[in-house]
């Protein structure tokens, strides 16, 4: 393998990877019938709703289905 060292295979977000990505320090790898989906939760406490920045995401996140 020469100088160049393997650290293996890794499922990220591509925003995380966007900048080693775009100068090639890492490739994207395409894997068909592969779900990667998964139920994400918003939790509050009763008298502390979400207001700002958190309820704009909960409800873009609800309308989003």
């Amino acid at each position: 393998m020469g100088s160049e060292a393997y650290a293996g295979v890794a499922v990220l977000s591509e925003l995380a990877v966007a900048a080693e990505l775009a100068t090639d320090q890492l490739i994207a790898v395409a894997v068909e019938g592969l779900d990667l989906t998964r139920t994400l939760r918003a939790v509050w406490l009763p008298e502390r709703r979400p207001d700002g920045f958190g309820a704009e995401l909960v409800r873009i996140a609800k309308e989003a289905g």
